[in-house]
């Protein structure tokens, strides 16, 4: 009888087979052998995709920290132009108090 692919096996399948065959068959080290492979396959797809997230959080903390810097410094042109703006306004007020009580 020809052995059945496991590779292809649904999970569910492959479980039943392995509760059927007994602990010490070589069926069952077979299945067991192939639980342990999924389960590694498993583990490695998480580690991968745990690096790409790590990647991702790295670059998206790059941007967070260029969009920081940009915030900084529209504020400090925003506050130099209030001075200036304040500044004009003071010199304004006092040519105006000058020029009416000459």
């Amino acid at each position: 009888m020809p052995q059945p692919d496991l590779t292809q096996m649904e999970l569910e399948e492959l479980s039943r087979l392995f509760g059927a065959a007994g602990s010490t068959s070589p069926d069952a080290q077979r299945y067991a052998a192939e639980f342990t492979r999924r389960q590694t396959v498993a583990q490695i797809n998480a580690a991968e995709a745990q690096v790409r997230a790590a990647s991702a959080a790295e670059e998206t903390a790059k941007y967070t920290r260029t969009n920081a810097r940009y915030l900084l410094w529209s504020v400090v042109v925003l506050a130099v132009s209030g001075l200036g703006t304040f500044a004009v306004s003071i010199v304004n007020i006092l040519l105006t108090t000058t020029a009416i009580s000459d």
